[in-house]
């Protein structure tokens, strides 16, 4: 990554609004709304991976933005990620019960984001945001319930409105547009029989954690063209031929278990799944399961969008394509061949934002087991982390026969830095830290390339601190400092007069 755009929020601490904070409640109901999600991804028309990453990551944002006022030390995503720009406020001194702002913030925004799926899903759906409301309203004060119902409602639906304007509106029912025309020329991607292109403009949607993907945040190029024996693409794709024609019974089931294709949870689906699981063996809370939704949702959508944008840059061919021409004309691959170009691979990229986002929520240690696809294919698989599940992700698709080894390695890298995109934001803009009840010093212009005015009127001391919290620079006897020299990202200024005490703290993004 190069570059980072965030739009930096005050840091003003949230207060946790009357009656009880979020932590003091159940996780159940998110794990509820989200395994109702991988219930009807695989069966509502048009819930591709990319449409199905869509929806998780502004689910992941709705739970968290249901429940932060009822959270201590942490801030909202308003003025944080970009154009969201204003969501409904908690009534000063008003109780809320969390649990029912969130049940109706998750139904309105389920129903919207979901608005082809079946009669039967959408009654399911209803069905649940009832009995969670009459669970929640016995004992509940009437004031509450209705203050907590209408402001739950009010988030769901600004957040399919925030939705609504990223550029990809009703997406599952345009899949495959028309007008999109597939480049022609040597090592170009090629449909396959019967196949259209897949979402070729989805590298163009809104992220979260930057505003848009440009061409400086892509994967760098895949291996130039050449059908010569010992080329670097024909030892790519010698390498996926000599694989799948030596496949053991567990690479097999490797191929098969991560394939995630049609009518399945897809690849960011599987994703949800293992954190849902685990979150449900933890008996994590609302507050925790909101934000771990809100950080994995959040990474596999962006990762999704930067993915896409490589692909349709590069429109690499498919390993069938070049293996049947210059290698082996009658070998197919284990897992069908899908309808986008190769480079970089969607799961692997997904995977790397998975890997990441899943170990700063728990840890480099953390075991765990998936059982998303119960004994199917060799299953449950065990992992001893999160980088070793997202490793075997990606290795699938070459054990399946669809991505060169490269496609992979470098769409974990390319995942593995949006995650950590996610991580940075949460744990330097979000999360509310020690920092946060300091005196705020202003700094602009902000985000900057260069120069900073920070907004003192005497001379004064500046150190700055990375997002590790490293010195990095100490600028002394000017309210102006330079930031040129800075590596793209987050910092921390602490402000002191010439006597050396501190007359409070500044973050700035440099760009």
């Amino acid at each position: 990554m190069k570059s980072i755009y965030l739009t930096i929020m005050a840091f003003a601490m949230v207060s946790v609004m009357r009656g009880q904070s979020a932590d003091n409640y159940d996780g159940t109901i998110l794990h509820d709304y989200f395994g109702k999600q991988l219930e009807m991804i695989p069966v509502t028309p048009g819930f591709t991976p990319p449409v199905a990453s869509r929806a998780l990551g502004y689910s992941g944002i709705c739970a968290y933005e249901a429940t932060v006022h009822g959270m201590s030390n942490k801030t909202s995503l308003v003025g944080v990620v970009p154009q969201l720009d204003v969501l409904p406020l908690p009534v000063a001194g008003q109780t809320y019960h969390w649990g029912i702002v969130t049940n109706n913030a998750m139904h309105a925004l389920t129903v919207g984001l979901y608005n082809n799926a079946s009669v039967q899903h959408i009654t399911d759906l209803n069905n649940l945001r009832n009995a969670y409301n009459a669970e929640f309203a016995a004992g509940t004060p009437a004031d509450v319930v209705t203050a907590s119902t209408t402001l739950g409602t009010q988030i769901g639906n600004s957040i399919l409105t925030y939705a609504n304007g990223d550029g990809a509106l009703n997406c599952q029912l345009f899949n495959f547009p028309a007008d999109y025309v597939v480049p022609v020329g040597p090592g170009l991607w090629q449909p396959l029989a019967g196949q259209m292109a897949l979402q070729p403009y989805w590298g163009e949607k809104r992220c979260f954690v930057v505003e848009f993907v440009d061409l400086s945040m892509i994967s760098p190029a895949p291996p130039a063209f050449s059908d010569q024996i010992g080329s670097e693409l024909y030892n790519e794709a010698n390498a996926v031929y000599e694989a799948v024609n030596n496949l053991t019974t567990e690479q097999l089931n490797i191929a098969e278990y991560w394939a995630d294709g049609g009518n399945t949870v897809t690849p960011p689906g599987h994703s949800i799944s293992m954190l849902r699981n685990i979150m449900r063996y933890e008996n994590e809370d609302l507050a925790f399961s909101a934000e771990a939704y809100a950080r994995l949702g959040m990474a596999v959508s962006d990762a999704f969008v930067a993915c896409w944008k490589t692909k349709y840059e590069y429109n690499l061919l498919r390993p069938i394509h070049y293996i049947n021409d210059y290698i082996d004309a009658e070998w197919t691959t284990v897992v069908p061949t899908p309808p986008f170009p190769e480079y970089t691979s969607g799961h692997s990229t997904q995977s790397g934002a998975f890997g990441a986002a899943m170990t700063a929520i728990y840890g480099n240690n953390y075991a765990f087991i998936d059982s998303t696809h119960g004994e199917s294919f060799g299953g449950p698989r065990f992992f001893n982390n999160f980088v070793e599940c997202a490793e075997e992700t990606a290795v699938s698709r070459l054990y399946g026969g669809i991505h060169f080894p490269v496609g992979n390695n470098e769409g974990t890298i390319l995942g593995a830095g949006i995650g950590e995109m996610v991580n940075m934001l949460f744990e330097t803009v979000v999360n509310v830290d020690e920092f946060a009840s300091n005196t705020a010093i202003s700094a602009f212009p902000n985000p900057t390339s260069g120069v900073v005015t920070l907004n003192i009127t005497a001379a004064a001391q500046v150190d700055v601190f990375n997002i590790t919290g490293q010195k990095v620079a100490t600028f002394s006897g000017s309210r102006t400092i330079d930031l040129s020299s800075m590596e793209a990202g987050i910092y921390i200024l602490e402000v002191k007069d010439m006597q050396h005490n501190q007359m409070g703290i500044s973050r700035v993004v440099v760009e």
